[in-house]
């Protein structure tokens, strides 16, 4: 992973070292105007993937939080090898969001979408987040080893969950009316103690 980096460092000419994207140092209380951005701050730069589980040449959402406000983040995802998704360009709540395609030559299984772009901090610094593709292929093909696809049943009724329901409410209906009644006579007693 650490060579990965490095080379996705270089191939994207992001600067690596003491520095980085400014020459002062900065911290998370330099954010204290914005409470949104303070409280972003000492989490670091965070990537999220949506589906988790999708298919090769299928489109994903990835969202960037807690990147440096007005920068970009180059995405990439590990197959056949570093290949890019596009970038994310981080808004001034330090958040993006960008779509990117997962190249249908992708081999089934477990893969890493990761994002290469400056925290918060103004450091270089690398997010990534898992995804895993099925074996089959958005557009109907499967690639040659899968196994085919079960059909899906259909869902005609609701899941039964073994709960009670009804029983359970008018069990909590009847407390609560209970309840009431104690409180009332309570307070009723208090106002007249002599009966």
């Amino acid at each position: 992973m650490v060579g990965f980096v490095i080379g996705l460092t270089a191939a994207l000419g992001l600067a690596v070292g003491a520095g980085g994207a400014a020459s002062a140092q900065t911290t998370c209380t330099d954010y204290l105007g914005d409470i949104n951005l303070y409280l972003l701050c000492p989490v670091g730069p965070v990537l999220t993937v949506t589906p988790p589980t999708t298919a090769p040449g299928a489109t994903v959402g990835v969202v960037a939080t807690g990147w440096l406000p007005g920068s970009s983040v180059a995405l990439v995802v590990d197959c056949p090898g570093p290949t890019s998704l596009g970038s994310i360009s981080i808004g001034p709540d330090a958040q993006g969001h960008a779509d990117g395609v997962i190249p249908a030559t992708c081999p089934p299984g477990p893969h890493v979408i990761s994002g290469l772009g400056f925290g918060m901090l103004r450091s270089p610094f690398v997010a990534s987040v898992p995804v895993v593709l099925g074996c089959a292929v958005a557009g109907g093909t499967v690639p040659a080893g899968c196994p085919p696809s079960p059909p899906v049943p259909p869902v005609d009724h609701l899941v039964y969950t073994g709960a009670e329901s009804a029983r359970l409410a008018s069990i909590g209906s009847a407390l609560v009316i209970v309840g009431a009644a104690a409180l009332y006579g309570s307070a009723r007693a208090r106002r007249h103690p002599d009966g």
